[in-house]
């Protein structure tokens, strides 16, 4: 079962293949590519090629969806899920979704989902709501690494000092 769509701020069509689920698993007509993303996210996250969302009725067993986008992703892409962040949690919520793979072109991604699983948007048995999008969360801020002995920054900085000094005179001869 494969449908396709448009990506915010990519040209050309992407593609998203459901496999997996038992013979009676089908994708609702509601599955998508969405420019606009379903449910607020965390402060300091960007979903900024929108989200894919689907729904699959009947499945028995765990899905597959391959999605291939028509341009690579950037390098520092996180995956991002909207649903429970455990089986059966009562919130949904978009958290970070680290099972997901990226083909070496950095195109397609693939990702595992479980009826009721971790991800699952649906708790109705037998139907997956899944809304996955590729983002960017929030940077983390520098902090200060401490120094408990003080004299043994002092003491390496004077050591990388004199290498320093040492190598230039020995440049100039």
């Amino acid at each position: 079962m494969t449908v396709t769509g448009t990506v915010p701020g990519m040209a050309g069509t992407a593609t998203a293949t459901l496999s997996g689920g038992g013979s009676s698993c089908t994708l609702e007509p509601s599955t998508s590519f969405n420019s606009v993303v379903s449910a607020p996210t965390p402060a300091g996250t960007t979903l900024s090629y929108g989200e894919f969302a689907f729904q699959a009725v009947g499945c028995t067993t765990s899905v597959t969806m391959t999605l291939t986008y028509p341009e690579a992703l950037p390098m520092n892409i996180q995956f991002w899920k909207y649903g429970p962040q455990t089986a059966l949690a009562p919130v949904s919520t978009w958290f970070r979704w680290a099972s997901a793979t990226l083909s070496p072109d950095r195109k397609t991604v693939k990702y595992t989902i479980s009826d009721n699983g971790v991800g699952d948007s649906d708790p109705t048995v037998g139907k997956i709501s899944d809304p996955f999008a590729p983002g960017f969360g929030p940077l983390v801020p520098a902090s200060s690494i401490p120094v408990d002995a003080p004299w043994a920054l002092a003491s390496l900085s004077a050591l990388i000092g004199l290498f320093a000094w040492r190598r230039r005179r020995f440049m100039l001869r």
